[in-house]
């Protein structure tokens, strides 16, 4: 009976945090459990203990990269570099309409919210409980506590660049809390950064492929900085993993197609064998899944499914003579097979399919990493157009399926259903060096200093056999962010990012922004109109939605059960969504 009761009040409490971060059920946590597994009294206090609860939080890192609409996913549709492309009703494109508090379209918005703090108590329960514990040496405190750190650092990281002021928890929650208040942005990410200065002396100097090393805290912390204003900071962090730890960029071929002469760099790097291969230097933070083994998932990646535009399916690619052209199954092999079975969730741009590429002979942009339409056929052995080159004009929809593929990445070999493949399992870069180089470009273009830029740029470029920049003066943060693009497609948080730099432009008052108006005049908006050719020109797809945007979309809607179910405090509403009149000033971490 005892036992019951100890272990009702710490799922009681815990309920009653997730209640307020919304969307999990109460009901789900007040299920009885063995308190001698489930329990932080019993298994927070040793080294064991503490390590297995990181595990945990490294697993919830996961599904931004895996399984079917990914997370990942959403931060691209509400991009530059794509929109949501499935014909669907509820698929996220009128954000004026269907981006409420309580409404997302087929977004993981609201999962961002929900999960993200719900890593963020796991996060917060090692930190209480590892300073407590007397079975532990203080060195082994320090090291689970940076990475406590670095956990609840990396989601607040997402939330602050997502939904801006929001309530900053830095402790266990143990009891029923119903009265939390948003915090400043700005304050949090100091608070951060406090963070991971202590982490990065702690974390270390190598970890295993889904373990935190010193180098992903330094990787993290730069990031924190550029957000801080704190480019000297950044500078410091990046040049640590650079110049400092074991990771290098990976210049030279390697890995299980090494003599294949038809690959080259770009694709070793992103071969499912070769990104946790010990060979490879350059992933400094990766998310595992690996079929059959423990923790991982049942579905595979399903970036197949996902990324690529649904071209296999009836009547969207007619042959000339208006009859299906294309196949899935084992009539559509094998093209079925080398290019997957996508349903057009994700639709990218003219700007990243196009307009972004400078160089002719860039790796990422050809043949065998770049797929365009007209390189398939039609794959029907009933029509007599079968095995000839796909033809645009016969495409019944160009945005659900006709658009070329960044086929290094969007392309995991199936390992369940080969006849309907969605994207096998395999491991994905969250941190990679060369990302690394692109933030330090970043600290050294606000800092002034674009000659040092240009060089970090161009080390990612000579890699990828593009031209080098040879002016300075080309050094833009437009640029920087087009060098993301083409680097970091479904690595970076592609949103959270834009919307950092939104931040800094309007923290430094440049070209007119103010931190002010924000929710009125900000770059993250300025560049969707100029860059998303959909949100531009206001495409109507199939009579459903037509693709519109404003300029307080900068940040998503806080979820309206978090606002109702927390009665005893205040969790504001972002700008230009409903209940934001009933704002109070935020609070400042202390």
């Amino acid at each position: 009976m005892k036992t019951q009761i100890i272990l009702r009040k710490v799922h009681y409490a815990f309920s009653a945090f997730l209640c307020t971060a919304c969307l999990v059920s109460c009901n789900d946590w007040l299920k009885p459990e063995p308190l001698s597994f489930y329990s932080p009294e019993n298994t927070y206090v040793t080294k064991e203990g503490l390590e297995g609860a990181l595990v945990s939080c490294r697993a919830m890192i996961r599904p931004e990269f895996i399984g079917n609409n990914s997370y990942a996913c959403t931060e691209l549709m509400t991009s530059d570099v794509a929109v949501a492309g499935n014909i669907v009703a509820q698929t996220l494109k009128n954000f004026e309409i269907q981006l409420k508090p309580g409404a997302y379209g087929d977004s993981q918005i609201g999962t961002f919210w929900s999960k993200g703090y719900s890593a963020i108590q796991k996060a917060n329960t090692i930190i209480s409980r590892v300073q407590a514990a007397d079975e532990i040496t203080e060195n082994d405190k320090n090291t689970i506590l940076a990475e406590g750190y670095f956990h609840r650092s990396y989601w607040y990281y997402k939330l602050v660049n997502q939904f801006g002021d929001v309530p900053f928890i830095d402790k266990e929650v143990t009891t029923p809390k119903l009265d939390f208040y948003s915090h400043t942005r700005s304050s949090i990410l100091k608070r951060l950064r406090e963070d991971m200065m202590f982490a990065t002396r702690y974390l270390p100097e190598s970890a295993p492929h889904g373990a935190v090393s010193k180098a992903a805290g330094n990787h993290l912390l730069a990031k924190i900085c550029l957000a801080c204003c704190d480019f000297d900071g950044a500078v410091a962090a990046t040049t640590a993993v650079i110049d400092h730890s074991q990771h290098k960029l990976m210049e030279k071929r390697f890995g299980v197609n090494i003599s294949d002469a038809q690959y080259n760099i770009i694709s070793d790097l992103f071969n499912r064998e070769n990104i946790n291969s010990s060979e490879n230097l350059e992933g400094i933070f990766l998310v595992e899944d690996k079929r059959l083994t423990e923790g991982g998932t049942s579905t595979g990646s399903y970036r197949m499914r996902d990324l690529v535009p649904c071209w296999w399916n009836a009547n969207t690619n007619n042959d000339p003579d208006g009859k299906r052209g294309t196949m899935d199954k084992a009539a559509g092999q094998p093209q079925i097979g080398q290019v997957g079975r996508g349903i057009g969730r994700i639709r990218t741009t003219n700007y990243f399919n196009y307009e972004i590429w400078d160089s002719k002979e860039d790796y990422r942009h050809t043949a065998p990493n770049w797929l365009n339409m007209e390189d398939m056929v039609y794959n029907n052995p009933a029509s007599k157009y079968y095995g000839q080159p796909l033809q645009k004009k016969y495409c019944v929809d160009t945005i659900y399926a006709w658009s070329p593929m960044m086929h290094y990445k969007t392309f995991v070999p199936e390992d369940n259903k080969p006849d309907t493949p969605q994207g096998g399992y395999t491991d994905w870069y969250v941190f990679r060096l060369a990302e690394t180089y692109l933030l330090r470009a970043e600290a050294y273009y606000w800092k002034g200093n674009l000659d040092a830029a240009m060089n970090d740029i161009n080390k990612i470029r000579m890699r990828a056999n593009a031209k080098e920049l040879t002016n300075s003066q080309q050094v833009t943060i437009e640029y920087i962010l087009d060098e993301r693009a083409r680097e970091l497609f479904f690595e970076e948080p592609r949103k959270t990012e834009l919307t950092r730099v939104a931040f800094i432009m309007a923290e430094k008052g440049l070209n007119g922004y103010s931190l002010s108006d924000i929710s009125e005049k900000n770059y993250y908006y300025d560049r969707m109109m100029r860059y998303n050719n959909f949100f531009r020109e206001k495409i109507n797809h199939n009579g459903i939605n037509i693709y519109t945007i404003k300029p307080y979309h900068i940040l998503w809607p806080i979820p309206e059960n978090a606002i109702a179910s927390n009665s005893r405090g205040r969790i504001n509403q972002n700008l230009g969504y409903p209940g934001a009149d009933q704002n109070v000033p935020a609070l400042e971490v202390e």
